[in-house]
């Protein structure tokens, strides 16, 4: 089961600027390699739009990533073993909260790794149990580079 980082943020916190500063992606990628510092890089599927803004529910971001491993597969490759996603904190497009989303991912054996906070003065409600948060205020006005900096060190990335 795949490893999921997410952002999330309100509108114009700079989720999407930042998951291109963090990766180098301009649109989403279905493999996608990260370095860390104790792997030479990590395998990644990236969506740079957050999943609601993209108009993709929990259920179809699932059925997604089952396509992509089944291309993978035929290609003789790993399942995605790891995800990079923004979500909105609220939801928009008649799609629900961010949160939901992640309990989603945990309901079909998904691993949610720490997640990062852009722009809230206190943590959303619904949030994974003993999950490890980074809240970064002011995101909206920093550049992405510089979010991306505190980052990087939070999730063990180069």
């Amino acid at each position: 089961m795949p490893n999921v980082y997410a952002i999330l943020g309100a509108a114009d916190t700079h989720k999407s600027s930042t998951v291109r500063a963090l990766t180098g992606v301009s649109q989403w990628q279905s493999a996608w390699n990260v370095a860390t510092p104790t792997h030479p890089a990590l395998d990644f599927h990236v969506e740079v739009v957050s999943l609601q803004e993209s108009n993709i529910s929990p259920e179809g971001f699932v059925e997604r990533i089952n396509a992509v491993n089944l291309n993978r597969a035929s290609l003789k490759f790993p399942n995605v073993a790891n995800i990079l996603i923004p979500l909105r904190i609220t939801g928009i497009n008649g799609l629900r909260d961010g949160a939901v989303y992640l309990q989603h991912f945990i309901s079909v054996g998904w691993n949610i790794m720490p997640i990062v906070i852009f722009g809230a003065a206190v943590l959303p409600t619904g949030l994974p149990a003993g999950v490890r948060t980074l809240s970064i205020f002011g995101s909206a006005s920093m550049a992405a580079n510089g979010i991306a900096s505190q980052i990087r060190p939070f999730w063990n990335w180069l």
